[in-house]
């Protein structure tokens, strides 16, 4: 029977004559032969007659039609290689489920205590070169706002075991004071929470921060490109002045007087352009400076709305993708490894778990059943998660998210349940109809602020940023299906990961 719905899968076939299907109503992979692999590029948007007339060049008439029972009475038994589409988009189910999830279980507050910072980094987003992006300013927050930020969180956090609270800017070290008053004030709610900020590394060098940080186990990612060469480039000092030696000198330091603190809660992010070279940066953090350095995060300069690429003559077109080299390596460092039980990773298998992992922890887990609702996969649900507090208290579902749709203020209640409910709604108006045709909806990772251009979300603009989206996903599925071919215990050490 034909259908002018074509069933969501995708299809993937292997250099040694393997051939993977990927059906995205049950989020299940399995091999098939060829046969059956081929007649899935046309099953119902042909006729069967058609399909058979079209592939018997390469396989005998005989075996089709045996292989087109084959598919379809898999269809019948267990839903493979549907044309069904989800009927609705679905995030919460009723005003007390949702009540309960925002009230009683955010897992973070991050609070900005200031906006401005004493670098002036060519990539930041800040820096005049992103279009719908704030510039540095002398904004801060006060004593009353970070209190009333507290307070909410509190009582917002109560369901929650692990509870966060995360200073952001500009460089939120230059409100050590602020920093210093939330913490001391948070121990006395009688209530554990874990502390965490980004910073440059360059107010690193005080010592009554330090001592400060380390006695309250404080985390901190330290910004930090690679070698000087690399990290000069673009992160300098307000006057124009480099600052890799300086941000070199606060770590080892740091190292020196607390090195059981520097190993547990100090790591370092490094961002990269197009044309950064990644295998420099990974032999940086690997090599022995003398004190160690853990790279926790590789970020890429955001080409989003930027013109920093056009600037900095960052051109990115016919650039080869700079990670293959490494992913070389992870991928080699897996099938080795398969199956066995690693205790502590060396310091290069640690960085390439870090930079790979998350690309495949989310396809490993992946929950394998079909459902007629579509869920929100890439979405957090605003408050439960994470909130976002500005200088001023105004409260969003994230750092990332646009400052021009508000969902509330710590200074008058916390969230507005309408406006968020609002939001949400907005974001499956202009998703589900694309999403429900989408073989990727299963697995896809984009939330809500890549459908949102200056504070509006469209469906032109979230499917601007699903063409890349898709491309990536499916290049991680393909990886996915050829390591496990290659040995199917590969992933096992996901196995005992939660997804967060």
């Amino acid at each position: 029977m034909m259908s002018s719905v074509k069933p969501l899968l995708l299809r993937f076939a292997l250099p040694e004559k393997r051939f993977f299907i990927y059906d995205t109503l049950t989020n299940m992979f399995f091999e098939v032969d060829r046969t059956i692999f081929d007649i899935l590029e046309f099953y119902k948007t042909l006729p069967e007659n058609e399909i058979i007339d079209k592939l018997q060049a390469v396989h005998s008439r005989e075996v089709l039609e045996k292989s087109l029972e084959i598919i379809k009475e898999q269809e019948r038994t267990r839903g493979l290689f549907s044309d069904t589409r989800a009927t609705c988009m679905s995030f919460v189910h009723d005003d007390s489920s949702f009540m309960d999830r925002y009230n009683n279980t955010c897992g973070q507050i991050i609070l900005e205590v200031i906006q401005n910072c004493n670098l002036r980094c060519k990539y930041c987003t800040y820096s005049g070169h992103y279009s719908y992006q704030r510039l540095h300013n002398q904004k801060e927050m006060s004593w009353e706002t970070a209190k009333a930020g507290v307070d909410w969180f509190v009582k917002a956090s109560r369901d929650n075991e692990n509870k966060a609270v995360t200073f952001y800017g500009g460089e939120p070290l230059l409100r050590f004071d602020l920093i210093k008053k939330v913490i001391d004030y948070a121990k006395q709610q009688g209530m554990e929470f874990f502390h965490s900020f980004t910073t440059n590394g360059t107010l690193l060098g005080n010592r009554e921060i330090i001592d400060f940080l380390a006695m309250n186990k404080v985390s901190m990612l330290v910004s930090l490109d690679g070698p000087a060469g690399v990290h000069d480039k673009y992160r300098v000092f307000a006057n124009g002045k480099p600052t890799h030696a300086v941000i070199m000198e606060n770590l080892e330091r740091i190292y020196r007087l607390y090195p059981e603190y520097y190993s547990s809660s100090v790591n370092c992010i490094s961002t990269i352009t197009y044309k950064s070279d990644i295998p420099e940066v990974f032999d940086f953090f690997t090599r022995d400076h003398g004190f160690p350095l853990s790279l926790g995060r590789l970020s890429n300069v955001d080409a989003m709305d930027t013109d920093f690429y056009k600037v900095y003559g960052e051109d990115t077109s016919g650039e080869e993708n700079p990670y293959i080299i490494l992913f070389e390596k992870y991928r080699q460092m897996l099938l080795k490894q398969a199956g066995e039980i690693v205790g502590d990773y060396d310091r290069e298998a640690s960085i390439l778990h870090k930079l790979f992992d998350e690309d495949f922890i989310a396809i490993h887990k992946r929950c394998m059943h079909r459902h007629r609702e579509m869920h929100m996969n890439g979405c957090c649900i605003p408050g439960q998660r994470r909130v976002f507090v500005e200088t001023d208290g105004t409260m969003h579902a994230c750092e990332k998210i646009s400052n021009k749709y508000p969902l509330g203020n710590v200074h008058s209640g916390g969230f507005d349940l309408n406006r968020v409910k609002d939001f949400i709604e907005g974001y499956i108006k202009v998703s589900f109809k694309d999403c429900r045709e989408c073989p990727i909806q299963r697995v896809c990772r984009l939330c809500f602020r890549f459908a949102m251009k200056d504070g509006i979300m469209t469906a032109e603009r979230k499917r601007e940023m699903c063409k890349a989206h898709i491309n990536e996903i499916e290049n991680s599925l393909g990886h996915y299906i050829r390591l496990k071919a290659a040995n199917d215990s590969v992933f096992s050490f996901i196995d005992h990961m939660q997804i967060t």
